[in-house]
């Protein structure tokens, strides 16, 4: 039996069955099948994920009973053969075939003769099964225009429905399919041990093709070749970090740096600099922040599990740096001794992660939208933390990784009023930069706000 298909069952089983995260499914399959090709197991995992609810459309047209007769395991078989078929350049159709049937005979006794039937049927009428008036079983009601968009792009309705009614029909088309896109790997020069230029003609010593992130210092576009996991990795010359977290991050210290009335040749960053990730775990952010200040400032880095906080501190181990510390704190529960104590604090808080789907396309399959609401609550009470915790003259980054609105200008938006409303508040905050980066090109969805606290209480 083919490793990598094993791999990648292994992987979808988990996801599907057992409600894990994609890539630490993945992760287990590949370290469990140490034979198997990671990119392989990845892609098909990914690919499969991504297009879950077309497939099923497809499996249910082809099925004499219809879909909801069909295994859980069955399933998941012939959605990899599906995708196997129209995506992996890497096997010709009729190989596709042969190993999902082989698979079959290993994962799932007596579906074998099933699974080739329903496959060949599928090559034969690929062409001819979307059909405008057909009903997909997982939906309620009359098949209709928001259907028939979620079935081709491959969404839970409910999402679909959130990206039309948020940002129009055009759109919201277009983020879909944005993150429906493969996106390239994107790197961070770390500053403490090397520059962008070098690191990327090292890559290029490693048979990869770079280019540098447009608008950031630090970022590096890899278009081909897979070097996690070399030498420079394993020496801290880079970290892996999205293009919207990178630039945000590069967007703060550029506007922190921008405000202090310094002079030119000076540093604003020093020892008694003090910085607060507020929901830091695993770290990246926090690591790019130690490493763009120099490496000279007090950095805690908050989690609510003992167990991230270690990820924090490995990381900052590969990387060199010093200048972070963790602490074990609930950025949601107020303390009151951080209050007017740092000159920088993050709050890039727990989100819906709609803008992530590139890299986690379970998300689409999951999106619990009435749910967004209960994250908002959450995301409010940090937000309001965090602006406690920064000194007159300090700023405050609010991030999400979410496309939903509610959770992005919803949030900062109304808590400026509500500041601003508030009688003899004693905090006076301007907003100084608000972005809204859409998964087009080479980015995932990002929300940022920077805000300043007044330099003299009111």
């Amino acid at each position: 039996m083919d490793q990598n298909m094993l791999a990648s069952f292994q992987a979808l089983r988990e996801v599907y069955s057992e409600q894990a995260f994609s890539n630490l499914a993945v992760n287990r399959a590949i370290e469990e099948h140490r034979g198997c090709d990671g990119a392989f197991v990845r892609a098909m995992t990914r690919g499969v994920l991504r297009n879950s609810i077309l497939a099923d459309y497809y499996i249910d047209r082809l099925a004499s009973k219809g879909i909801k007769g069909i295994k859980n395991r069955t399933k998941i078989i012939l959605r990899m053969g599906i995708f196997a078929i129209e995506e992996m350049n890497s096997m010709p159709e009729y190989a596709a075939v042969n190993e999902t049937v082989s698979l079959a005979r290993g994962v799932s006794k007596g579906t074998a003769g099933f699974i080739n039937a329903m496959l060949r049927s599928y090559l034969r009428e690929r062409r001819d099964l979307f059909l405008e008036d057909w009903h997909h079983p997982a939906f309620d009601g009359t098949t209709d225009h928001v259907d028939r968009l979620a079935i081709t792009l491959s969404y839970n309705r409910e999402l679909a429905e959130l990206f039309i009614r948020q940002y129009g029909e055009d759109d919201a088309v277009r983020i879909m399919e944005g993150m429906n896109e493969k996106k390239p790997l994107i790197l961070r020069a770390n500053r403490a041990r090397t520059d962008r230029e070098a690191l990327m003609s090292a890559l290029e010593k490693e048979g990869c093709t770079v280019e540098a992130l447009a608008g950031t210092d630090t970022g590096v576009v890899v278009r081909e070749g897979a070097p996690v996991g070399d030498d420079l990795f394993a020496r801290g010359h880079y970290s892996v970090q999205g293009a919207g977290s990178l630039t945000a991050i590069e967007h703060l210290i550029r506007n922190f740096r921008e405000s202090r009335e310094i002079s030119p040749d000076e540093d604003v960053f020093s020892g008694k600099t003090r910085i607060l990730e507020m929901c830091a775990a695993p770290g990246g952010k926090t690591a790019a922040m130690a490493e763009l200040t120099g490496d000279r400032c007090s950095i805690t880095a908050c989690d609510v599990y003992d167990h991230r906080l270690e990820l924090i501190e490995k990381n900052a181990e590969r990387l060199g740096l010093k200048s972070i510390s963790t602490c074990l704190s609930d950025g949601s529960e107020h303390r009151d001794e951080w209050e007017d104590a740092f000159d920088l604090v993050l709050a890039d808080v727990p989100c819906s992660g709609l803008g992530t789907i590139g890299g986690k396309p379970e998300i689409k399959l999951r999106g619990d939208v009435a749910g967004f609401s209960r994250l908002a609550e959450i995301q409010r009470k940090i937000l309001a933390n965090a602006a406690s915790y920064v000194r007159p003259g300090g700023m405050l980054m609010y991030s999400t990784c979410t496309l939903n609105r509610d959770e992005n200008e919803g949030v900062t938006d109304g808590f400026l009023r509500e500041m601003n409303a508030a009688e003899n508040s004693g905090d006076d905050l301007e907003c100084v930069e608000k972005c809204l980066l859409l998964p087009y090109n080479i980015t995932t969805g990002f929300y940022w706000c920077i805000l300043r606290k007044s330099a003299q209480r009111q």
